[in-house]
């Protein structure tokens, strides 16, 4: 994949990767966010710590905690959605070496937000079901992210489909399962593989800071610790999974229609 400068040699022309590039490419590609992701991390932070402010649970610690988790997971979700959005265009901008500012990205945002609220809400409700249908059996909580990750993996080129080829939410949608097609299990790994990198990261981030904090402190600076760290990381964690997204739908494109091929002729 041509990618701008600083990013990894390895992926330096656009062709069809590697399962293990396509683990890699990911992570070198966040840092096409810039100034524009650092700015949506620090006003998710704020807002979760001035919205974990009002939480009273009565002086019961491990209340305080969960109520936290709850409010930073709901205060995410606008916050989310601008973070795919971003990402998705600075990583495609990335990967095909063209230069872009950090305003254009919002400018096409504007057009699109109705769209990819529409898309995001699909592809979450669609593995939401699955979770919840797989985790009432008696081995749900064995199976059922690979069920979640079955379920979303028609929908993992939905994102990129919308934002870089202008389509309807229903039109990205049934462009992304066409294009998957038998790549299916492939990419059901590449979502189960990345979400147990995610978590373990999740997990080191949010379990030692804020039970250092709580030790050491008064219980508001864990709280405000606690909030800080669930927003920053779950703004890093869609990130990821938008570049991920992202380096799927150029791999498999030069797999299905010759993407690679195209673009060199066009050069």
């Amino acid at each position: 994949m041509t990618m701008a400068s600083g990013a990894r040699e390895d992926l330096r022309d656009i062709r069809p990767l590697q399962f293990r590039e396509l683990l890699d490419a990911p992570y070198a590609l966040v840092r096409s966010g810039g100034w524009s992701m650092l700015l949506i991390m620090a006003a998710a932070a704020a807002t979760t710590v001035w919205a974990s402010s009002w939480i009273d649970s009565g002086g019961d610690r491990w209340d305080s905690v969960v109520w936290v988790v709850v409010v930073a997971v709901l205060v995410s979700i606008p916050f989310r959605m601008l973070t795919a959005g971003v990402l998705t265009l600075t990583a495609a901008a990335a990967v095909t070496g063209r230069p872009i500012t950090w305003s254009q990205p919002w400018m096409l945002l504007r057009s699109n937000v109705v769209q990819l609220a529409g898309v995001r809400l699909l592809i979450m409700a669609a593995q939401l079901l699955a979770l919840l249908a797989l985790a009432i059996t008696c081995v749900g909580s064995v199976v059922a992210p690979a069920g979640a990750a079955f379920v979303g993996a028609n929908q993992i080129l939905a994102q990129p489909v919308l934002l870089l080829e202008g389509s309807g939410a229903r039109a990205a949608s049934r462009r992304s399962a066409a294009l998957v097609g038998n790549l299916r299990m492939r990419c059901v790994g590449l979502l189960l593989t990345q979400w147990a990198v995610l978590a373990f990261l999740v997990l080191a981030g949010c379990v030692g800071p804020p039970l250092v904090a709580a030790s050491f402190y008064p219980d508001w600076v864990g709280i405000v610790t606690l909030s800080v760290l669930i927003a920053v990381l779950l703004q890093f964690c869609t990130a990821v999974m938008a570049c991920v997204r992202v380096t799927a739908y150029f791999d498999i494109r030069c797999r299905r229609e010759g993407l690679d091929l195209i673009m060199r002729a066009a050069q």
